[in-house]
């Protein structure tokens, strides 16, 4: 086999090497049908196995970025929702509509607020069941209920605040 020969292999070998739905028993097949000196060969799928690290690091560390990429523009999402929120409360229009979307402010459901631990009667504390078992807890579904019952709880109270909607039209 001709050294430009042996090259053009190799280069179709790489190829396949780097396209995910090919099995390894196809690259395998293929390095064995390449009639050339076992040293040479074994260079050559060594190369082929470093450039294959190479790509997979490279992807890697890539999707890394991305996913930071991904955190950043949720939490800038998140602070110019914030942002939104607060103007629409200061100007009092609870509700914006256009072609695309809706915007509107929507009261969050009562939630517990522990003002006291040391106040919350016994009966709304719960012990988890998996071991080890972790410290109690207060049952806040269980003080909501309470509240909204008309009961007082010591050491609790409900708050709601709102929070804003974006409604894709």
């Amino acid at each position: 086999m001709k050294l430009y020969e042996l090259s053009a292999t190799f280069q179709e070998v790489e190829a396949l090497g780097s396209l995910d739905d090919v099995p390894a028993e196809v690259i395998r097949d293929t390095l064995d049908g390449i009639q050339v000196d076992f040293k040479e060969k074994a260079v050559q799928v060594g190369f082929f196995c470093e450039n294959l690290r190479a790509t997979a690091r490279e992807i890697l560390a890539r999707a890394a970025a991305m996913e930071e990429r991904a955190k950043r523009m949720l939490a800038r999402s998140d602070s110019l929702q914030s942002y939104l929120q607060f103007n629409m409360q200061a100007t009092g229009i609870f509700k914006i509509e256009c072609p695309y979307f809706t915007l509107a402010l929507k009261k969050n459901p009562p939630a517990v607020i522990v003002d006291h631990e040391g106040s919350i009667p016994e009966k709304y504390w719960v012990q988890p069941e998996a071991p080890p078992a972790p410290p109690k807890r207060i049952d806040r579904k269980a003080i909501a209920a309470d509240i909204k019952a008309g009961i007082e709880v010591p050491g609790a109270h409900t708050e709601s605040g709102e929070r804003i909607e974006i409604k894709v039209s």
